[in-house]
């Protein structure tokens, strides 16, 4: 077991490393989306997504 871990240490560390990224990247966006905060750009008058992003 502890040959496995050594011979793919790095590929442990580099996958948990990008596995925190992705978890930090949607708990951002998932914060974003409940404060309002659109994903896309600021300028909804000239998005094509205009009429679904945003509920009135």
């Amino acid at each position: 077991m502890f040959t496995f871990l050594a011979e793919n240490a790095a590929t442990i560390i580099i996958s948990i490393f990008l596995i925190m990224a992705v978890a930090a990247i949607i708990v951002k966006m998932v914060r974003d989306r409940k404060k309002g905060r659109a994903s896309c750009c600021s300028d909804c008058a000239q998005c094509s997504m205009a009429g679904s992003c945003h509920r009135k």
